[in-house]
This record gives C-alpha cells, structure tokens and sequence, in this order.
C-alpha cells in the first residue's frame, strides 16, 4: 500500500455528528476537515461525505471507539455497520483504528488554543478524525 499517493479521508463518525479529515496525494500527513450532522439514514451520511471532496477518495479510516479495557461498546458495532455500507457503496476498503481517548485529546488541543467550550463544538469532531487519520498513517 502507497499511501503517499492516495487521497485519504478519516472519519470520527458518531451518531449526532461525523468528523472528517483528510490525507492529500504526496503528503504523511492529516488536515481536519468538515463536521457533517450525521443522518439517520447511513447512505446520505455517505453521500454528504463523498460531496465533501472534489477528489477521488482511495480508502476510509473509521475510528472504532472501544472500551478501555480494550473491549467492544454498542457504538463499536454502530461503527463497523457504518464502516461495511461505507464499503459496499463506494467500492472503497474501509479500515479501522481504535479511536479510545481520541475525543478528550482533541478537546485538550482545542483548549490550548483558547478556545472556550460552545467554540469547540464545531471542530471537535473533525480534529478526533484528524487524530484517527494520523494514528493510520504512523503505522502505515
């Protein structure tokens, strides 16, 4: 796998919001993108995804929120459902990376930067995914 030539977008995906974040081709590292309110209906959460990026997306790395004892949540099995209809309607493989404290670290870097708590819900959710995104490609 060359993922210095993919276009690669990570995804915080939860059942209010869904953050995403992006690998551009030629680039190891992660930029946050959007945060999308994430619908009911998974499809039109994909499809908010897909029209977020005027570029072919190679792959998907989803978070999978896991319990700290490293165990599977009700949320764990939400995501990996997401992560299989991801899959099959964009053709695209889908990976997973554990996402435990992803959340929480992000609200620290947001609050290193002064931000108060109302200004941090707009990009909480995008910086998690940036923070999965970058966990993917230290190990890759």
């Amino acid at each position: 796998m060359n993922i210095e030539s993919e276009f690669i977008v990570g995804i915080d995906f939860g059942l209010k919001r869904t953050g995403l974040a992006v690998c551009r081709k030629g680039t190891s590292f992660s930029l946050p993108g959007a945060t999308i309110p994430t619908q009911k209906d998974d499809i039109s959460t994909i499809k908010k995804i897909l029209d977020t990026y005027n570029e072919p997306i190679d792959r998907f790395v989803l978070g999978l929120p896991l319990f700290l004892d490293g165990k599977e949540s009700d949320m764990t099995l939400k995501v990996k459902t997401f992560g299989k209809i991801l899959e099959e309607f964009t053709g695209k493989p889908v990976h997973y990376v554990d996402e435990r404290l992803t959340s929480e670290h992000s609200e620290e870097l947001l609050k290193e930067i002064g931000l108060n708590r109302k200004e941090r819900i707009p990009y909480k959710d995008s910086m998690a995914a940036q923070l999965i995104l970058k966990d993917f490609l230290s190990i890759h």
